[in-house]
């Protein structure tokens, strides 16, 4: 038989009561009655630091750097906690909110937008101007459902108030994998950008590879790549995952435009792509010394692709000439390979005629009466494809022109029939001055015409229209007078030289060719002559010379005096 004493029944007792406690508490938390909610003295923020919670209140922060999620069951943000900062990007605050202190945002930057998942908090002020909102800007986000709030865009103390916009991922047809893990911030203001994530759950969709993002769900809205932004709309969004599908083309790529190098365009059309995402479409331009007689995926060896020329126009330059040009497109969906068309090439490429040596004159522009001088036309040097046939034009000017034009001058006339390669100089050029054009064609291509320097001033040699004359008594001691007759010539001769003969024969008319029978009396080229004894018997006579410009002087001998006598 055991006995047992009264104090230790009553050590059971309490043992035992303590027991039933412990099962009591566990059971009513295992069926979900209320419980005291405790909290962690601190909490993190995503991107390094910590705010510090003391019962309720979150009372400081320490080097908060990104987004920052109060967990629910704080109800006041105290005076200063953020004052200054610059490290945070978002805050959402919990349903459980009811108060924020003044200053407890004050001079805060860097911040897009601090997100109220539940009713508005009592925004407290000490008095008139102490917000917990001085010397910040930023835009507070609200829960639509919470109509409580401020109408979309009514402003507190100067902050801007949104009704918040969600934004959701969608696996659009995923096979398999998850979604990436959702942001923490569940409301975003219209005008904020959210970095699109990496398919970190890793989506697949057999063989279509994942390649970002897009507002439609046939790849047909604005891609978006992971890393890149999204801005927030007026309206809810949803981004559905995008699954590659490598670009296509239903149109034949072609060329049109005539190929003539320096004053073409030519167009490429690149036809019509899909691919999901919408392709991007990238163009280059060919130089090609063989023809591309179709349409073909391969680029020909006798191929180079042209440096700089990735728009859908390209004129051809001179260095193409004799070619062939023809353009490629290769269109791209993000994450598939890529697909390139060439199209059939153009013609030869044309060379309109340049002129690289201008066309020039040789000769001289010395008018005869017969026309037996000629200028001769050179047509320069050329370029052009195919080589250039040439026909040239004479004219008569009135301005003395140094340069090469590719105009007509104004004051030039083209001389009828004057077509050749030479120009006989007759005496109606005289004073005028001489040019000559020179047009050069390049079939399929339009003429191109230079006009030569002229040359000088055409000049014609003196000619006398009224022959020298002699006057004066012919008998020693008497002075014999030369008259030089009429003369014409370009220019007009203004100088004359003079020769007094004496002569044993009577010269009966005015002659150029010297008889034989007379010599020159020294010291006598004067205009005027007195006659000596010496030419006492003889007949005298005068040698008139005339020159024009540069052209050679022209003489004339008068008709001599009677016998001189004593």
């Amino acid at each position: 038989m055991i006995c047992h004493s009264g104090k230790s029944e009553r050590k059971q007792t309490n043992l035992m009561r303590r027991i039933l406690s412990i099962v009591f508490i566990s059971a009513l938390v295992s069926i979900g009655l209320p419980a005291a909610q405790t909290f962690a003295t601190t909490q993190a923020c995503s991107g390094g630091g910590s705010i510090t919670i003391a019962g309720t209140r979150v009372t400081s922060q320490s080097g908060c750097t990104g987004v920052l999620r109060v967990p629910d069951g704080v109800t006041e943000i105290a005076t200063d906690v953020f004052l200054g900062i610059s490290t945070m990007t978002d805050v959402v605050m919990p349903t459980s909110l009811t108060t924020v202190e003044p200053h407890s945002f004050k001079n805060v930057t860097g911040l897009n937008a601090i997100t109220f998942l539940g009713n508005p908090p009592a925004f407290q002020t000490v008095f008139p101007g102490i917000t917990p909102f001085n010397g910040t800007s930023t835009r507070l986000v609200y829960n639509p459902a919470n109509t409580t709030w401020p109408l979309y865009g009514s402003p507190i103390y100067g902050q801007q108030v949104f009704a918040g916009r969600t934004v959701t991922f969608q696996s659009n047809g995923a096979l398999t994998g998850d979604l990436p893990t959702a942001s923490v911030i569940p409301y975003f203001a219209p005008g904020a950008q959210i970095t699109m994530p990496e398919n970190s759950g890793s989506l697949t969709n057999g063989s279509f590879p994942f390649v970002g993002w897009n507002t439609a769900s046939d790849g047909t809205g604005s891609h978006f790549e992971s890393g890149e932004n999204f801005t927030v709309g007026s309206e809810n969004a949803n981004l559905f995952a995008t699954w590659g599908e490598a670009a296509t083309t239903s149109d034949t790529p072609a060329i049109s435009g005539a190929p003539i190098a320096g004053n073409n365009d030519l167009v490429f059309a690149p036809g019509t792509w899909s691919g999901v995402p919408t392709p991007d479409l990238t163009y280059q331009w060919y130089d090609c010394t063989a023809p591309i007689a179709t349409v073909q995926q391969t680029i020909p060896e006798s191929c180079t692709a042209i440096d700089g020329a990735t728009l859908l126009t390209f004129d051809p330059l001179a260095v193409h000439a004799g070619n062939y040009i023809a353009a490629a497109v290769t269109g791209q969906s993000t994450g598939t390979a890529a697909t390139t068309w060439i199209a059939a090439s153009s013609n030869e490429v044309l060379l309109k005629p340049q002129s690289t040596v201008k066309p020039s004159i040789s000769g001289t522009p010395i008018a005869t009466a017969t026309g037996t001088n000629d200028l001769t036309a050179a047509n320069g040097t050329w370029t052009g494809f195919p080589s250039p046939t040439f026909s040239k034009q004479w004219y008569l000017c009135d301005s003395f022109y140094f340069s090469p034009s590719e105009s007509q001058p104004s004051d030039c006339t083209a001389i009828s029939t004057a077509t050749g390669n030479t120009l006989s100089v007759v005496p109606s050029y005289a004073n005028k001055f001489i040019s000559v054009a020179v047009r050069a064609e390049s079939t399929g291509t339009s003429a191109t015409t230079w006009w030569s320097p002229t040359t000088s001033r055409v000049q014609m040699r003196a000619a006398a229209t009224v022959r020298p004359s002699v006057t004066g008594i012919a008998k020693v001691g008497k002075t014999l007078t030369a008259l030089k007759g009429t003369w014409t010539g370009a220019p007009t001769p203004d100088y004359f030289t003079y020769q007094w003969y004496s002569c044993t024969t009577n010269v009966g008319t005015a002659r150029q060719v010297i008889p034989s029978s007379c010599s020159p009396i020294a010291r006598a080229t004067g205009f005027k002559f007195v006659l000596k004894s010496a030419q006492r018997n003889t007949f005298v006579t005068v040698l008139v010379t005339a020159t024009s410009g540069s052209t050679s002087p022209t003489s004339w001998l008068a008709r001599s005096t009677a016998k001189i006598s004593a």
